[in-house]
């Protein structure tokens, strides 16, 4: 493998992670919500965490919180 190869291969690759990670990572629907800062810590409610689907309830691995403080 010759360098120009080898720098179009790198390139190639580097692109379709990121467009890999950009399309997985839009398949699950990220919560934003309001969270409240109390001393040095963040109060979020545990039920922030749930997505209900009919009668099934799973949960989300994160949340967006916002705070305009």
């Amino acid at each position: 493998m010759n360098r120009r190869d080898f720098i179009v291969n790198s390139c190639a690759a580097c692109i379709s992670v990121t467009a890999l990670s950009t399309m997985v990572s839009s398949c699950q629907s990220t919560r934003y919500i309001s969270g409240s800062i109390i001393n040095d810590g963040l109060l979020v409610k545990k039920d922030e965490f749930e997505m209900k689907k009919g009668d099934k309830i799973s949960y989300r691995s994160f949340i967006v919180i916002r705070n305009d403080t």
